[in-house]
Order: structure tokens, then C-alpha cells, then sequence
């Protein structure tokens, strides 16, 4: 198999991965407001639990904080993967990129712990 493939074929996963999840989360929402808006045409009562699970906002605090533990995993699977190529082929300067997820993953954190906490 040819070399270029790999990159080309890493490219097209990360692609379907993201396309997938903006995708997805797309059709649930739209779900979720077809739902609500057939129980509004049949006139069922809704209940305010319903609606405020319907109108729930995201909690900012705990996503920052998962945000960046998983970017800082993420940089240092990299940053091992990195020394690992090293070893077998010196010329890849793999570890290189764990420096964008580990950066990303510290300013997540950092936005976490200076949001207020009341």
C-alpha cells in the first residue's frame, strides 16, 4: 500500500467523525422540537418538568472542565506516541503536535477555575 493513503485516509475518518457528530446532534434537536411541537398541535398538557428539561441549559463549568481533561489526555497520548516513533523512526517530529491538545486542554482548565463558582 502506498504511503500517501495513511494521511489521506486519517484526514477522511477525522472528517466522517466530525460531520457525524455535528450531524447527529442536528437530527436530535430537530427530534426534540418535532416532539414538543406535536404534543403543542394535540394540546396535551405540558407539564413544567417538560419544559425545563426541553429549555436546559448546558452547564458550562462541568463542559470546560471535561474539555480540558480530555484535551490533555489526548496531548500526552500524543506526546507518547511521539517519543515511541521517535525511537523507531528519528526523522518523525510526531511529539511536536501533542503541544496544540495539551495547550488547548491547560486553557479549558484555566477557564474552568477562573469561571465563579457561585
Amino acid at each position: 500500500m502506498d504511503k500517501n493513503w495513511v494521511p489521506i485516509a486519517l484526514f477522511i475518518v477525522v472528517g466522517a467523525v466530525i460531520f457525524g457528530y455535528f450531524f447527529f446532534n442536528a437530527y436530535v434537536e430537530k427530534m426534540r422540537q418535532y416532539t414538543l411541537q406535536k404534543a403543542l398541535d394535540s394540546d396535551i398538557e405540558l407539564t413544567s418538568g417538560f419544559l425545563d428539561s426541553v429549555g436546559k441549559s448546558v452547564d458550562f463549568k462541568t463542559r470546560d472542565f471535561r474539555r480540558g481533561v480530555i484535551l490533555i489526555a489526548l496531548g500526552i497520548s500524543v506526546l507518547v506516541f511521539g517519543v515511541i516513533a521517535a525511537e523507531l523512526n528519528p526523522d518523525t517530529p510526531v511529539s511536536a503536535f501533542s503541544i496544540f491538545p495539551l495547550t488547548l486542554g491547560f486553557a479549558y482548565l484555566l477557564v474552568w477555575k477562573l469561571q465563579d463558582k457561585g
